[in-house]
C-alpha cells in the first residue's frame, strides 16, 4: 500500500514540476475554504506594559528586532499579560483581528479536545486507536498496527508511515492510515506526522458522533466567546485536525490564556488542571533539528521547561510562559517548518526569564509608551514589497477638491497599460501561490492572459486562467485595495497594491502585490511591459526556500527513512529536480511568440550546504 501511495505522489509531483501540467488531480476536487466573516470585536482589556510591571521599551525593542531580522516575515502579533493586551501590531495589508490559517498550531487544539473526552471518561489513552472505529471503516490490520494507542497518536510515536504526501492521492484517509506500514515499533521513537492528529480528529467523531468543531463549540469555543472559527475537512467530511483551522489572534489568545490558567476562564472550569499539566510535560525528546522544544500531547514544551508552544509551520505560534503569565500569538510567512526560528528566539529572549517583570507596576513613562505605540502603528511598514505613493497633504487634497480634481489620481504610466491584453505561453502558474494550491488540491489550468482596465481612478488587472477562472482585481497605488476572490470555489481575501519602477537595465515594469491576509503566503508579480519580449515574472513568499527548510526537517518527520525523497536522491539528478521545482515557485512567463532578450535572471540558486537534509 505504501509503495503505491508513494508512486502516486511521485507521479503527481512529476506532472506538476517536470512536465508542467496544470491538471494534476488524482482525486476529485472538493472546495473546502469558505468566505470568512468580518473581524470580531476585541475581548481582552487593553493595558500599558508598565501596569503589568514590564517596560514599554522592552516591547518596542522586541518589535524592532522582529521587524529587522532578515528571516522573520511577520504578519501580526498579540501580547497578553495578566489577561490584558499590552502590545498588538499588524504588518501592512494584514489585520490581526481577521481569522488566519494556523497550520499545525491547531494540533494543540485537538489535544484539548482529547482532554475534554478524557475528562468526560470517554477515552482511554492506552487503548488501541482502531477499537474506537467501526470495523467496516477499517482494513485488515497488521499486528503492529493493532498496538498503536491513542497515547502514541498524541505523542507522535505511532510510527505510521502514511503522511501528508498521500492526501492528494487518496480520499479515505482513515483506511489509508490503518493500511499503512510502520517505520518502527509504536512508542519506540518520535516521527512528526500530521496524520496522527487527523486520526485523533476522526476519533472524536467516532466516539461522539459529532465532528470536531461541533464537539468543541459548546465545550471550548462558546465558553471562551469564540464565534468566528472555521476548520477545513477531508474528502469524507472529517475535520483535518492537524491543520486547516482559521482563527483570529485574539481568539487564539483566549485559548492560550485558558491553558495558562490551568483550565479556568472567567471563573469557570473548562478543562481539568490534571490534563493540562500532563499535556504540557515532555513525553518525547525531539531531535535538535526541530529547535528548542520537546514534545508532549500535541504541544511543544521548551527544553528548559520555562514555556510551551502551540506551533504551526511558516511561523504560526502561540507561546505560553506561565512564569511571567504571558501569552504571545503570532502569524507570519517565515521559511520554517518547526521551531528553529529566529522569531521565537527573539520573543523568548524578550519576554521569558526571571527579569522581565517587576513585582509591582512600574512608573508610567509617557515617552516610552508613545514610542511603543508608534512602533505598533508602523510595524513592518518599511519592509512592504510595494511602496505606496505618498498621499497628498490635507491642504493639497482640499485644493484638488476645490478644482474638482481627483484627490488620488492614477500614475500617468497607467496609460501605457490600459486597454492592453497580454497572452502568455503555456504554463501551469496562477495567482494562487503554488504551496497553497498543493495544500488545498486547488490547481489551475495556467495563467493564459493579463489585461489592464481603468474605471475612473481605479486600476483593474484581469487575470485569465481559463474558462470560469477569470479574476478582476483592483490594485491601489496609494494603499492596498481589499476584495474577496472565489478561486476554484474557495474564497480568499486579498489586499492588492501596485507600483511602477525600473530594473537595473532601465526597463520599465509594473509591480503587483497580492497579499492573502488569511494565509501565510503572498503573490508578487512583475510585468515587463516595454521592449522585447513582454514577460511576467511571478514569485510567492515564502516560496522556493521552503523546499530547503523541508529537507532540513526530514530528520524530525522521518528519523529512520527518507522514503521516496531518499530513493530519488540516490538514483536521480537532484540538482536538476530542485532547479525545476524552483522554476515553478518563480516562473517567468513569456508573451506568446517571444523567444529572446529576456530580463535579467533572478538568482534561483540555493547554497549547496543548505540542500543537505
Amino acid at each position: 500500500m505504501d509503495l503505491l501511495q508513494q508512486k502516486r505522489g511521485l507521479d503527481l509531483l512529476y506532472d506538476l514540476f517536470i512536465r508542467g501540467k496544470g491538471d494534476v488531480l488524482r482525486i476529485p476536487y472538493t472546495p473546502s475554504k469558505i468566505a470568512m466573516p468580518e473581524p470580531a470585536p476585541d475581548y481582552f482589556p487593553r493595558a500599558t506594559p508598565e501596569s503589568c510591571g514590564i517596560e514599554s521599551d522592552r516591547l518596542r525593542r522586541m518589535l524592532a528586532a522582529l521587524e529587522a531580522h532578515p528571516h522573520v516575515n511577520m504578519h501580526a502579533i498579540t501580547v497578553l499579560c495578566d489577561g490584558a493586551v499590552i502590545c498588538e501590531a499588524s504588518a501592512p495589508a494584514y489585520d490581526r483581528s481577521l481569522p488566519h490559517i494556523t497550520y499545525s498550531m491547531c494540533k494543540s487544539v485537538v489535544s484539548l479536545a482529547i482532554g475534554l473526552l478524557w475528562d468526560e471518561g470517554r477515552i482511554d489513552l492506552d487503548k488501541p486507536a482502531y477499537r474506537y472505529f467501526p470495523q467496516t471503516d477499517l482494513p485488515r490490520l497488521s499486528g503492529k498496527m493493532k498496538n498503536v494507542t491513542v497515547r502514541h497518536l498524541l505523542t507522535m510515536s505511532s510510527g505510521v508511515s502514511f503522511a501528508e504526501t498521500g492526501l492528494a492521492t487518496d480520499t479515505d484517509w482513515v483506511r489509508a492510515f490503518f493500511s499503512s506500514d510502520l517505520r518502527f515499533e509504536p512508542g519506540s521513537d518520535f516521527a512528526y506526522n500530521s496524520m496522527n492528529t487527523y486520526i485523533l480528529s476522526a476519533l472524536v467523531r467516532a466516539i461522539t458522533g459529532e465532528g470536531l468543531s461541533d464537539y468543541l463549540r459548546p465545550r471550548l469555543f462558546e465558553p471562551l466567546h469564540i464565534r468566528h472559527v472555521f476548520w477545513e475537512t477531508c474528502p469524507r467530511g472529517i475535520e483535518k485536525g492537524g491543520w486547516g483551522l482559521y482563527i483570529a489572534q485574539e481568539d487564539m489568545a483566549k485559548i492560550g490564556w485558558m491553558c495558562l490558567s490551568l483550565g479556568m476562564f472567567e471563573g469557570k472550569r473548562i478543562l481539568s488542571e490534571e490534563w493540562l499539566r500532563e499535556a504540557t510535560e515532555t513525553k518525547r525528546i525531539v531531535p535538535n533539528e526541530a529547535g528548542d522544544y520537546n514534545y508532549a500531547y500535541q504541544i511543544w514544551p521548551a527544553r528548559d521547561e520555562g514555556s510551551y508552544l502551540f506551533n504551526g509551520m511558516l511561523g504560526q505560534n502561540t507561546w505560553i510562559c506561565p512564569q511571567n503569565r504571558i501569552v504571545v500569538v503570532v502569524n507570519a510567512g517565515n521559511v520554517e517548518f518547526f521551531q528553529q526560528s529566529a522569531m521565537l528566539t527573539i520573543i523568548a529572549e524578550a519576554l521569558g526569564g526571571a527579569n522581565v517583570r517587576a513585582g509591582t507596576p512600574r512608573k508610567p513613562s509617557k515617552k516610552a509608551l508613545r514610542a511603543l505605540r508608534m512602533a505598533e502603528e508602523s510595524f513592518c511598514r518599511h519592509r512592504a514589497w510595494v511602496k505606496p505613493l505618498p498621499q497628498p497633504g490635507l491642504f493639497a487634497r482640499l485644493l484638488r477638491r476645490l478644482r474638482k480634481e481627483t484627490p488620488l489620481p492614477l500614475p500617468p504610466a497607467c496609460d501605457a497599460l490600459v486597454g492592453k491584453r497580454y497572452t502568455w505561453q503555456k504554463n501551469n502558474s496562477g495567482i494562487l501561490p503554488l504551496l497553497v494550491r498543493l495544500q488545498q488540491n486547488n490547481h489551475t489550468k495556467g495563467l493564459q492572459a493579463l489585461s489592464c482596465e481603468r474605471q475612473g481612478e481605479r486600476f483593474i488587472a484581469c487575470f485569465d486562467e481559463g474558462e470560469d477562472a477569470i479574476y478582476r482585481v483592483e490594485f491601489g497605488f496609494y494603499d492596498y485595495r481589499r476584495a474577496c476572490l472565489a478561486i476554484g470555489g474557495e474564497h480568499y481575501r486579498v489586499a492588492c497594491a501596485a507600483a511602477f519602477t525600473v530594473d537595473e537595465e532601465g526597463r520599465r515594469l509594473l509591480m503587483l502585490h497580492m497579499v492573502f491576509p488569511e494565509l501565510a503566503h503572498d503573490r508578487r508579480i512583475k510585468l515587463y511591459y516595454e521592449g522585447d519580449p513582454v514577460c511576467l515574472r511571478l514569485r510567492e513568499n515564502p516560496g522556493k526556500e521552503t523546499l530547503t527548510s523541508l529537507l532540513r526537517g526530514m530528520a524530525v518527520s522521518t528519523p529512520r527513512s527518507r522514503g521516496i525523497l531518499g530513493f530519488l536522491s540516490s538514483r536521480l539528478n537532484m540538482d536538476y529536480l530542485m532547479m525545476k521545482a524552483y522554476d515553478k515557485f518563480e516562473p517567468l512567463l513569456l508573451a506568446a511568440g517571444a523567444e529572446e532578450n529576456l530580463p535579467p535572471e533572478e538568482d534561483l540558486s540555493v547554497p549547496e550546504e543548505e540542500l543537505e537534509p
